[in-house]
């Protein structure tokens, strides 16, 4: 896993593998959630998303979307439990 270069006060950010993709995420060691851009996501400028429905080790936990502000924006999403794996280390 490679990091990008951050300045301080940013959230770095890396690659992790989710349910047989590839994703680019933000390390944000404040929160104990990760945010996947789903596939359902309308505004969304990346051309991969996450879909529980392709991932063999996802489990759905609650399907009401739920939001929150985060960083200074109101995110919208679904609560999934899926593996992921960055350096060679899977977590649930």
């Amino acid at each position: 896993m490679e990091l990008s270069s951050v300045s301080r006060g940013e959230v770095p950010l890396g690659e992790v593998h989710i349910g047989g993709e590839y994703f680019t995420v933000a390390f944000d060691t404040l929160t104990d959630i990760s945010w996947i851009k789903g596939s359902e996501c309308t505004s969304c400028e990346t051309t991969t998303t996450y879909s529980c429905d392709n991932s063999d080790t996802c489990t759905s936990v609650s399907m009401v979307p739920q939001s929150i502000d985060y960083y200074g924006k109101t995110v919208t999403g679904v609560t999934i439990r899926d593996t992921i794996e960055f350096s060679g280390f899977d977590c649930q």
